[in-house]
């Protein structure tokens, strides 16, 4: 299919990566070789739990370095979202993430036209929100929390308080607690605590 559109690079991304076995890498490797065949280069990028090390270190065991120089060569770890990160992402909200696309209207505007026009941002209530999203993680002893749980609990907020709209709009600790109960972080916090 790559040929067929001009291009020479197929680009694989895999999700839960530590759930492949090494007969699963060998297979990846084939398909490489094949590619290449056909001078099609492979990029493989992907992503997986912290266990994708010990999948690592019985490869190395099991001498197939190969295995680890094509796929596993390059494990680069995300710690998620920190206060500042959080701040820097409510302010794409409010400032340059379009919704809808086409539009001129960021998604905070989009959501909140009245208190938007009366000044309302999301980033000014960073401090609120990284609080709530703090404690939903403390069972996990960490001070990083997982994009997918701060983007759902930005689109809770978002959408669940659209139809309080007004230039008096303002955000309060009942409104994030309850987004970031909807995020799913609290339950997910505890699972991985476990």
């Amino acid at each position: 299919m790559t040929n067929s559109i001009g291009g020479n690079q197929f680009v694989l991304i895999i999700d839960e990566m530590q759930m492949l076995s090494e007969d699963d890498y060998r297979v990846l490797l084939v398909l490489q070789n094949r590619l290449e065949l056909h001078h099609i280069s492979m990029t493989t990028i992907g992503f997986a739990q912290p266990e994708i090390l010990e999948r690592i270190s019985a490869m190395i065991v099991t001498k197939a370095l190969n295995l680890i120089a094509r796929f596993l060569c390059e494990p680069i770890q995300f710690e998620g979202c920190n206060e500042s990160d959080i701040k820097n992402i409510l302010s794409v909200y409010d400032n340059e993430k379009r919704y809808p696309e086409e539009s001129q209207w960021t998604y905070t505007r989009f959501y909140f036209p009245q208190a938007y026009e009366a000044g309302f941002r999301l980033a000014n209530f960073e401090r609120m929100i990284w609080e709530a999203l703090s404690d939903a993680t403390r069972p996990l002893g960490t001070a990083s929390i997982p994009m997918e749980y701060l983007t759902r609990t930005i689109e809770y907020i978002l959408i669940a308080n659209t139809r309080h709209d007004s230039p008096f709009f303002l955000l309060n600790k009942s409104i994030v607690e309850s987004a970031v109960r909807a995020s799913g972080l609290e339950i997910f916090s505890g699972l991985m605590s476990t």
